[in-house]
């Protein structure tokens, strides 16, 4: 926030209008799509007085609106589709979740459903999923923000901060230290899958992880009706 372009503000507010206003008419739609632009200029200036270090903040951001059914997105900013490889049709309109997968761990995202009910910020990080299937971990700080921050009450809207922390986290390079996640999460970047799945199963550690042996690894990703044939033999 705070170097967004009109031409972002802009297609952020049409595809609002797009997604959920498609079937109101034309002159219509152009009135909303204003309105989208004014709140999105108002909230940014709001954002800004309530949190001046993101003004040179340059990672991505996504701003959603607490009020709304399913607390859709209604902007994200250019680093937020480079981050993710989204178009800005494809997720205004939409919840934040659409980013997690199957290997994000639930308790996180409790973790911040519990601080948006209670109208706190929240700085956790997670394994999220870019378009094309491929993990990241992802640094994410979320702010809640007031439409008129003059008044009392619970936030309007939320912003969320995001980072790709994938290769700096400290323990990227110290597998004994690796939780289950992050085996997990290691599996699944090189698109091992099914391997990804048994290791989740079975909680697997790093420390674990790295006494497996080809022939363990082999075994684990067999079936169980090939598993008893292979003791068989």
């Amino acid at each position: 926030m705070g170097n967004e372009t009109s031409t972002q503000v802009e297609t952020n507010a049409q595809c609002y209008v797009e997604r959920l206003h498609g079937s109101e008419k034309p002159s219509d739609k152009e009135k909303l799509r204003e309105a989208g632009i004014e709140l999105l200029r108002r909230l940014e200036e709001n954002i800004l007085i309530q949190y001046p270090f993101l003004k040179e903040a340059r990672e991505a951001a996504c701003l959603s609106d607490i009020r709304l059914k399913d607390q859709p997105l209604i902007f994200v900013n250019d680093q937020f589709l480079k981050l993710t490889l989204y178009a800005p049709e494809e997720v205004i309109g939409r919840n934040c979740r659409f980013l997690q997968g199957k290997f994000t761990k639930q308790a996180t995202v409790d973790t911040i459903r519990h601080a948006i009910s209670a109208g706190e910020p929240c700085d956790v990080e997670l394994v999220n999923y870019r378009k094309d299937g491929v993990p990241f971990w992802n640094n994410f700080l979320l702010l809640p923000v007031w439409e008129d921050f003059a008044t009392e009450g619970k936030p309007t809207h939320y912003i969320a901060i995001q980072k790709d922390v994938t290769f700096i986290r400290p323990q990227a390079s110290k597998v004994p230290l690796w939780t289950t996640e992050d085996v997990v999460f290691f599996c699944d970047s090189l698109r091992l899958t099914k391997l990804a799945e048994v290791l989740f199963d079975v909680s697997m550690t790093g420390r674990e992880f790295i006494k497996l042996t080809d022939t363990d690894l082999d075994l684990m990703l067999l079936s169980k009706e090939e598993k008893k044939a292979a003791l068989v033999m």
